[in-house]
């Protein structure tokens, strides 16, 4: 798999940083198919029908590793997606490119620093939503397919004070901009405003998303089992630059080891979010989604057990980790902060030496004591999704270091308030899939390198770099 093209790449990193330790390039195609049920278009009303999908996702990374100067990864990843029957807007295959690059270097022995960048831009139809705006997102746009450019950063310091103390902070920033027909102009938005106040239209545009903050984090260790954190993460979330927020999310966590095999953590601590910056009144009574209170302070907190489940001969084992928790959500279609809440569990088990078994599952919704108003769709009253439920059993079969098979099945479905009085499952998507990745690399024992190494082969329920 590794050719000319490889080579000279890895020469022209050589010639980029020719002091470099070492320098190696890796590149592979993955190939998915899917066979299900769905329904062809993101309304809640939609009925499911029988469908076809093909995924081609092929992807390079050049990774440079110096003694002194850290390890460089730069990898890019186009995603080209077919669907039939196609009754989208676009009848040619979707397009989204993804780039990312990785910094990581030792400072000094006390001190550490890591850059995680990521981009994407192209498209998604509802489908894909969650790769692009993360499993939490329950609420779907109005549109058959979506077009944005996404933006992730953070720099990571990491500094050791003591032999019990450790000390983390940097600062965050995240981007998502649609553009083409997803983009709303202003007088798309007065036409909104108005459609929803008549009970005429829906969502139909992705506003623009935009967030910075700083994280800060200090862990002390009791003893070998016990330790300490608090944590705190200011910042500031801004949509369309004329509804914006700042926000801090403070907590406090104990972890424990419980077992030589099983971990535990749980924090607590509360949200607060301020609305500083928003339309004129004229048009916050029009945009109904707009209208909440100035200051939202809610609870948060987060519990996480993690460990092996069960030991077996030649290195077979199960793990698992289950999460649950709530946490301040800031919705990325209909501008609002709401508590959500989550359970997420996996369990994955390793069958040397090919075949690995894994169980993923989660569910979010919002924590809120009340339904959001109904939006109208045609002649029906129907109310927003909120509650998401996504689950995935993907079985890995290794057939040598350059080449692996995937099967399983994955499941999405969205659904109203849980404490609504007319609950309904919508969107449901039932699909069966099989993926085969190929890939080659100059590294030593050719291992691959960049996030598609490990994990599940198929995109199932995996986010862009920079959602994971």
């Amino acid at each position: 798999m590794v050719g000319v093209p490889h080579l000279a790449l890895a020469v022209g990193f050589l010639l980029v940083d020719p002091r470099a330790q070492t320098v190696d390039v890796s590149g592979g195609v993955t190939v998915e198919v899917r066979g299900g049920r769905a329904p062809v278009t993101p309304s809640p009303l939609a009925t499911p029908r029988a469908g076809f999908m093909m995924i081609v996702q092929p992807n390079v990374d050049f990774s440079t590793v110096h003694r002194s100067r850290g390890s460089f990864l730069l990898g890019f990843a186009p995603r080209v997606q077919w669907r039939l029957p196609n009754r989208l807007e676009i009848k040619r295959p979707i397009l989204l490119n993804e780039a990312y690059l990785r910094y990581a270097v030792g400072l000094t022995r006390r001190w550490s620093l890591s850059i995680d960048a990521s981009g994407a831009v192209g498209e998604v139809d509802y489908t894909a939503f969650s790769l692009a705006f993360g499993e939490e997102q329950a609420t779907t746009a109005d549109v058959q397919v979506a077009q944005f450019g996404i933006a992730h950063a953070s720099i990571d310091v990491v500094a050791i004070p003591g032999p019990r103390s450790r000390v983390s902070f940097g600062p965050r920033f995240d981007a998502r901009i649609p553009y083409g027909r997803s983009a709303s102009s202003s007088d798309d938005e007065d036409s909104m405003g108005e459609e929803m106040m008549m009970g005429t239209g829906g969502l139909r545009t992705l506003p623009q998303q935009i967030s910075g903050g700083f994280s800060a984090t200090y862990e002390y260790a009791l003893d070998w089992r016990d330790s300490l954190d608090v944590s705190a993460f200011p910042g500031v979330v801004d949509y369309d630059n004329e509804l914006s927020f700042a926000t801090v999310d403070a907590r406090l966590g104990w972890g424990r080891r419980l077992t030589e095999l099983w971990t535990s953590h749980i924090d607590f601590g509360v949200f607060v979010a301020h609305m500083f910056r928003r339309p004129d009144p004229e048009r916050d009574q029009m945009t109904a989604v707009r209208r909440q209170d100035p200051t939202r302070v809610f609870p948060v907190g987060s519990l996480d057990l993690a460990g092996r489940l069960w030991s077996g001969a030649r290195g077979r084992h199960l793990e698992g980790n289950l999460g649950a928790g709530v946490i301040g959500f800031f919705d990325r279609v209909v501008q609002r902060v709401d508590p959500r809440a989550f359970v997420t569990l996996a369990l994955n088990a390793s069958l040397p030496p090919r075949w690995a078994v894994g169980v993923r599952g989660s569910m979010y919704t919002s924590a809120t004591p009340d339904a959001r108003p109904p939006r109208q769709f045609g002649d029906d009253l129907v109310e927003l999704p909120e509650t998401v439920i996504q689950a995935q059993t993907p079985v890995t079969y290794e057939i040598d270091h350059q080449t692996r098979f995937e099967f399983g099945t994955i499941l999405s479905v969205r659904g109203s308030h849980l404490d609504s009085n007319d609950f309904k499952f919508s969107m449901l998507e039932t699909w069966a899939y099989c993926a085969i990745r190929f890939s080659g690399s100059t590294a030593r024992g050719r291992r691959e390198l960049g996030p598609r190494s490990s994990g599940t082969i198929g995109a199932g329920l995996s986010g862009l770099t920079g959602n994971r």
